[in-house]
């Protein structure tokens, strides 16, 4: 390389560190540019709105940002800000959250480390009817159950609608998300209720749904005939509960369906006395039912059977099984010399019922004859059965005033002479009205013994129809002493 070049090269390299250092300097010279912080994003909540009441729908929370972000709806919970729903970046949001809570609900929206002010959103709890009657009987307890949603305790109030104005009822304080209220609005009348349940919330109040419950009457029979004689007028007695001065209707069921018979108004308090009127000049069974046409519809109380009956009667051979007690070893008239007779006899009350007779074979036609005849003119008998029932004792029968004859005993009172009642041609005929004497006392009670009105129910006098009926037939009334006892 000649001295030239050396010089060349050294010139150039000089030129270089000469550029870098013009270079440095004007780098130290040139001043340093700061980026300035961004704003706080601002929020701004425009709607906040919520159900009225717990589970009848969604928080809805409508806002703006003023720049792009991802924006969160914080709900406040026992004290704490708790994230519920996250929105997609963006200038505006819009949040839908179904509560798990009633009462003054507290929001906010965050964003980019900034929140929003705080909306409050009253949430009444929810209160639902879930059991209850439409209808009641007047008297009986109503059960209304229910559910309390949103909080776990308030105080609910059963509402009644009264003259077109909500008057409180019942009000109870309730724990739990279930309850039930008894409401007793007009209990013992019949009538139709609407209600509601009112539940005062922490933050406001709610109610349930309108129901109604309809208070129904009931139609008590307090007489009602089993049989009753054919042509013979039979009545039904009762009571409508809950209402009075109201129509009330026998029904009886022909062909299939109910048909209305006769027709009266029931008293003040409800008490009604009406007539079985229907095919009363035949023999048989006819059911009915008493109806009330009640303000609140109507009602009917339960069925019931009455048989119109004539006399009937039947005459066979006793038989060794029907005189188990009464027919005795050494007896002079056993089995095979006695009839029984089935037929009918008109009780105390006026029913129709069956009775039976054992009397001597010889006898048996005219005593059939005469028992016809007296129940046919409405001679009362009050009951007519088989000694038997009460082993033969002749004191047990007389007690129960029961009517009867043959008898294979000795004379009540005196043990030493055999009974009339044991040839079966005696017969004994309602011993309560009619009473015998021995030794100086009355059986079974000396009520009857002198003082005998003739209008008493099964009373012997001497116009009676039995007495007229059996002593026309042969047969001799002890009258005096031994009242109820006839002998051929």
């Amino acid at each position: 390389m000649t001295h030239l070049v050396r010089i060349l090269v050294l010139v150039a390299a000089l030129a270089v560190l000469g550029g870098a250092d013009m270079a440095a300097a004007d780098s130290a010279a040139q001043p340093v540019v700061v980026e300035p912080a961004p704003e706080p994003i601002q929020i701004a909540i425009s709607s906040a709105t919520g159900p009225e009441t717990f589970g009848g729908g969604e928080v809805v929370v409508v806002g703006t940002l003023d720049r792009s972000s991802s924006a969160t709806l914080e709900h406040l919970i026992d004290g704490h800000w708790t994230a519920v729903v996250d929105a997609p970046e963006a200038d505006t949001f819009s949040f839908a959250y179904n509560p798990t809570v009633s009462g003054a609900l507290e929001f906010r929206v965050a964003a980019d480390d900034q929140t929003s002010e705080t909306v409050t959103i009253p949430v009444a709890p929810s209160v639902k009817v879930t059991a209850r009657p439409s209808k009641v009987e007047v008297g009986s307890t109503a059960r209304v159950e229910a559910t309390l949603g949103g909080e776990s305790s308030a105080k609910v109030t059963l509402q009644v609608k009264v003259d077109g104005s909500w008057k409180s009822h019942i009000s109870a304080d309730v724990s739990g998300s279930s309850f039930t209220l008894t409401p007793t609005h007009q209990l013992n009348k019949a009538s139709k209720a609407t209600y509601r349940i009112k539940a005062a919330g922490s933050a406001r109040a709610s109610s349930s749904d309108e129901f109604t419950i309809t208070r129904t009457p009931r139609v008590t029979l307090t007489t009602v005939p089993e049989t009753a004689e054919k042509g013979k007028k039979a009545t039904a007695k009762g009571r409508v509960v809950g209402e009075g001065g109201r129509v009330v209707r026998t029904q009886a069921y022909v062909s299939g369906a109910w048909k209305n018979v006769s027709k009266v108004t029931s008293d003040a308090k409800g008490y009604f006395a009406i007539d079985l009127a229907h095919d009363r000049k035949k023999a048989g069974k006819v059911k009915y039912r008493v109806r009330v046409d009640s303000s609140v519809g109507e009602y009917h109380s339960p069925s019931f059977t009455l048989r119109r009956r004539g006399w009937e009667s039947s005459i066979r051979k006793t038989k060794a099984s029907e005189v188990k007690y009464t027919y005795k070893k050494g007896c002079s008239v056993d089995p095979s010399k006695l009839s029984t007779i089935r037929m009918t006899y008109r009780d105390y009350d006026g029913n129709i019922k069956d009775g039976v007779l054992i009397v001597r074979r010889t006898v048996a036609k005219d005593v059939e004859a005469a028992f016809k005849e007296a129940f046919n003119k409405g001679f009362q008998i009050a009951q007519m059965r088989n000694p038997d029932v009460w082993k033969a004792n002749d004191i047990k029968m007389m007690a129960a005033n029961n009517t009867s004859a043959y008898n294979c005993r000795k004379v009540t009172g005196n043990s030493k002479r055999v009974s009339p009642h044991s040839y079966g041609r005696s017969i004994d005929i309602n011993p309560a009205q009619n009473p015998y004497r021995v030794g100086g006392k009355w059986y079974p009670d000396a009520t009857y013994a002198t003082k005998r009105p003739t209008k008493t129910p099964g009373l012997l006098h001497k116009n009676s129809p039995m007495v007229k009926a059996l002593t026309k037939r042969g047969f001799a009334w002890y009258a005096g002493w031994d009242w109820h006892h006839f002998q051929k």
